[in-house]
């Protein structure tokens, strides 16, 4: 594990970006970003591989459960108090009530080929990072995840 200082939103537009528009390309996805101009001299001391890893899970469940509809991700960052919080939304079917609470469980998909491992991990990697990820839907209107981490100001 690699820790180091950065620049979140740097890293969401710069790095992030780059590797997710690829894929929502080839998805046909509608990526957008709302980043805080409080952030702007703020990071978090993160993995960056790792960090990246989250988002690609974030955005591969978005992009399997897509419908007909045309789908939207949007990422946000916000500073609040003394953490970023990262909201990543989409407009999809959403999840179920029945399901939400086991999402984060560790082998639990609803899909085919579905490992489970990936919003398990996915959590896990924030925590490990001192944060916090949790989710919000609305099922036939779309899913926040809300990832929180500790913010620092470049030394």
């Amino acid at each position: 594990m690699k820790i180091e200082w950065i620049g979140i939103n740097e890293f969401i537009q710069n790095d992030l970006d780059l590797l997710l528009r690829s894929e929502a390309l080839l998805h046909n996805v509608e990526l957008s970003y709302d980043l805080d101009e409080k952030l702007q001299h703020r990071g978090v001391y993160i993995d960056k591989n790792q960090l990246m890893q989250v988002f690609i899970n974030l955005l591969r469940n978005a992009i399997e459960a897509k419908t007909e509809k045309s789908l939207n991700v949007h990422i946000q960052t916000t500073l609040h108090n003394d953490l970023v919080q990262i909201y990543v939304r989409d407009n999809g079917p959403g999840i179920p009530p029945t399901i939400i609470h086991h999402i984060f469980d560790p082998f639990f998909s609803t899909k085919q080929t579905g490992t489970g491992l990936g919003l398990s991990l996915s959590r896990k990697i924030i925590e490990l990072h001192k944060g916090s990820m949790r989710v919000q839907s609305e099922f036939g209107r779309g899913t926040c995840f809300i990832i929180e981490l500790p913010v620092y100001v470049k030394k």
